[in-house]
């Protein structure tokens, strides 16, 4: 009866220990699950956050970019303008004398380099616009049409011209009215 008794207790014992091992696991099991699913969904939220920064910073560069392209097509449409203004004097004050038919070709000339060397900042448009104001000019001095109305006049409209087309390529209007909406 003795080993009966032992065999019982060691019997009892092994229940114990299963049941214990059993209650453990029930307890464990809904744990580790969590505890998988929130790294499963950490890492994913980690790797979209990832993405939408990555993805942040590219508009921040094109933004960027876009600004910087805008401040220096700004700068040279100012500097056309100026020069535009300076070919116009010049050209009417050409035929008072030799020396203001030469500053009339200086002034022509800069129009020109201006034109050629900022082909990447012009609307297609405007580059034209400008090489056919030069050729206005240039026509005018190779012919002496200094007091030629019909000459002066096409200047005058294609000088129009020109500056409705840069206000037209800068969005002057679209900027005026987003300025006049923040007040």
């Amino acid at each position: 009866m003795s080993a009966e008794v032992v065999s019982a207790a060691s019997v009892s014992e092994a229940n114990k220990k299963t049941s214990l091992i059993r209650e453990l696991f029930k307890l464990m099991i809904p744990s580790l699950i969590t505890a998988v699913f929130g790294f499963l969904i950490w890492n994913a939220q980690t790797q979209i956050q990832q993405t939408v920064n990555s993805s942040n910073q590219i508009l921040l560069m094109q933004m960027v970019l876009k600004e910087e392209f805008y401040k220096r097509r700004l700068t040279i449409y100012e500097e056309a303008c100026r020069n535009i203004t300076g070919v116009r004097s010049a050209l009417d004050e050409a035929g008072a004398a030799p020396e203001k038919e030469t500053q009339a070709m200086i002034k022509l000339a800069e129009l020109d380099k201006l034109n050629k060397s900022n082909a990447l900042y012009w609307s297609d448009d405007l580059e034209k616009r400008l090489a056919a104001l030069w050729s206005l000019g240039i026509d005018k001095l190779r012919y002496k049409q200094f007091a030629d109305e019909a000459t002066n006049k096409s200047i005058s409209s294609e000088i129009s011209g020109l500056y409705k087309q840069m206000k037209d390529d800068l969005a002057v209007k679209e900027m005026a009215r987003i300025t006049h909406q923040k007040d």
